[in-house]
């Protein structure tokens, strides 16, 4: 199995049907997809509890740090996608040979700015998203 590496791996908005990618990207994290289950245990079960598919599975929220710009376009298109929410399409590409892009329909987007003395400006994005990606 190769190890791809994270340097070069790109978080990107549709902006205008055209994918553009978030600049200063420090970090990315996708997390909470799964299948959904049930508890599926019984009075006249064994001792141990048992747990069932229920056919749904959890959607992803990606969250990516940056360096935050505010006269940047995608800095500026990410909040107008807050102060008018509507579902926007984001795309995740990897480092790999393909390279490998996943397409998530992202649906609540968010943003949190820090400004500290020592440090540049930097945020953090939010999206939660609906549907399966693809």
């Amino acid at each position: 199995m190769a190890k791809i590496k994270g340097k070069g791996t790109s978080f990107l908005l549709s902006i205008t049907g055209t994918y553009t990618a978030i600049p200063n990207l420090i970090d990315l994290s996708i997390s909470g997809e799964k299948a959904e289950t049930y508890d599926s245990t019984t009075i006249d079960g064994s001792v141990y509890k048992t747990k069932d598919a229920t056919g749904f599975s959890e959607t992803a929220t990606i969250t990516a740090n940056a360096f935050y710009d505010p006269s940047n376009a995608v800095f500026t298109a990410w909040n107008a996608l807050i102060s008018t929410p509507a579902a926007n399409n984001v795309k995740v590409t990897y480092t790999d040979s393909g390279p490998t892009s996943v397409v998530y329909s992202g649906v609540g987007f968010g943003i949190d700015k820090n400004v500290v003395a020592n440090d540049g400006t930097k945020c953090t994005l939010t999206c939660e998203t609906s549907g399966a990606p693809s």
